[in-house]
């Protein structure tokens, strides 16, 4: 299984998310390094995949291949072939999310990655570069599969104080092509309070990764807050926003085609 985690970052800002009230910002706006997406959703027979190396959204869908006959997996006589569905996506702006989900049929199935890396910095032009300033991460992950299946979430936020914020969530079925990684302890994606150095950027990676051989989808959905009144705004780099489905939604798209003979378990929505 390829593990992949982005190191690089993202670009020049415009998106604010805080929860304080309007607040008046003077002074040049940070400039931030360009967002970093790299990937690939794959099903493992004749290597159908799709790559994402930049945001948006790609889908797997059922195919045409010329010369398919009935003899060849998950093929009629028309080319027509299901081999399985999945989707990769990733959007930046005030909140960013990573999905990558694979619904393989007729023996399909593969392993698959996603990783993004961006950046965000707390402004504050009322206060020194370097002070410490108060800020919460809301986050949540979200893990669901079937059969033999496996799937991890990483997330980290590392900026001039070191790392911030770490979460790791891996769920692996016994017989998967691969398990959760070694040295590697389940750490919760739970809404946490930290400190940013004001006018520093930070970067943050999202990583994920499955094994398809059942029905599989994670996702990652986090974005920061700071208390009321505290003075300054959030700045994250540019990329795609607005229009995107909540990651259940993502889920039942991918496994709601009829061939697949396959009920989603939906689980509570995700934190946005």
């Amino acid at each position: 299984m390829r593990h992949i985690f982005a190191s690089s970052a993202a670009a020049a800002a415009l998106a604010v998310a805080t929860s304080s009230a309007a607040v008046v910002i003077t002074g040049a706006p940070p400039t931030l390094a360009p967002v970093s997406v790299n990937g690939d959703v794959a099903i493992s027979y004749l290597a159908y995949s799709q790559t994402l190396n930049a945001p948006g959204t790609l889908y797997l869908n059922p195919m045409f291949i010329a010369g398919a006959t009935a003899q060849d997996p998950g093929c009629d006589n028309f080319g027509y072939c299901n081999l399985g569905t999945g989707v990769i996506s990733a959007t930046v702006g005030s909140n960013p999310t990573v999905t990558l989900g694979a619904s393989p049929a007729n023996n399909g199935g593969g392993d698959s990655y996603l990783n993004m890396s961006y950046q965000v910095e707390y402004f504050d032009p009322m206060v020194a570069t370097g002070t410490p300033e108060n800020a919460t991460v809301l986050t949540s992950d979200e893990i669901m599969q079937t059969g033999l299946s496996a799937a991890e979430a990483v997330m980290t936020v590392s900026g001039p104080n070191g790392t911030v914020y770490s979460a790791y969530n891996c769920s692996a079925a016994s017989g998967a092509a691969f398990g959760c990684r070694a040295g590697l302890i389940n750490t919760p994606f739970v809404d946490q309070n930290i400190t940013l150095l004001a006018n520093e950027p930070y970067t943050v990676n999202l990583g994920v990764s499955i094994y398809s051989h059942g029905d599989v989808q994670v996702s990652i959905d986090p974005r920061f807050t700071a208390p009321a009144g505290q003075g300054g705004a959030f700045y994250f780099s540019p990329g795609v926003t607005g229009g995107v489905p909540e990651p259940t939604t993502w889920w039942l798209m991918i496994v709601g085609v009829g061939t697949l003979g396959w009920r989603a378990r939906r689980k509570p929505s995700t934190l946005t």
